[in-house]
């Protein structure tokens, strides 16, 4: 059972960071190439998808994650690294929540947009500090 449940979490992380690192590296590239081939809300679209496979991947690794946690590694409860990872996770579902609201506003203004940047930067970066933390934890 533990390989199963790791191979869901790795699976997550997967989807997860690689949906947000497609997400903020994709939408930089089509602000900045884009001459007329893309429209706004395509550009939207495109984001909300990879927005909702970060989603998935959260989930699988938040789930089996705790399954982990509980059933499996007790010890590590007791690291101040893991702490501080799921402290940023915690961070990460905050802002991944507020993005969520905001993609739900029926007129998108100024203001949204750029919340939603921001977020879309910063998920990246919490995303890959998590993978770190993690792997400093369980050494």
């Amino acid at each position: 059972m533990l390989t199963l449940f790791l191979i869901i979490h790795f699976i997550g992380l997967c989807i997860g960071v690689g949906a947000s690192l497609c997400n903020a590296l994709l939408n930089q590239y089509l602000a900045q190439q884009n001459k007329g081939d893309f429209s706004q809300e395509t550009r939207r679209m495109i984001t909300l998808y990879l927005f909702h496979l970060s989603i998935i991947g959260l989930s699988l690794l938040v789930i089996s994650g705790i399954v982990l946690m509980v059933f499996y590694h007790p010890f590590v409860t007791l690291s101040s690294l893991f702490w501080l990872k799921l402290f940023v996770v915690s961070i990460l579902i905050t802002l991944i929540y507020q993005a969520k609201k905001l993609f739900k506003e029926p007129c998108p203004n100024h203001r949204t947009a750029t919340q939603l940047t921001r977020i879309r930067l910063l998920s990246p970066t919490l995303s890959l500090s998590i993978v770190i933390l993690a792997v400093l934890a369980f050494q």
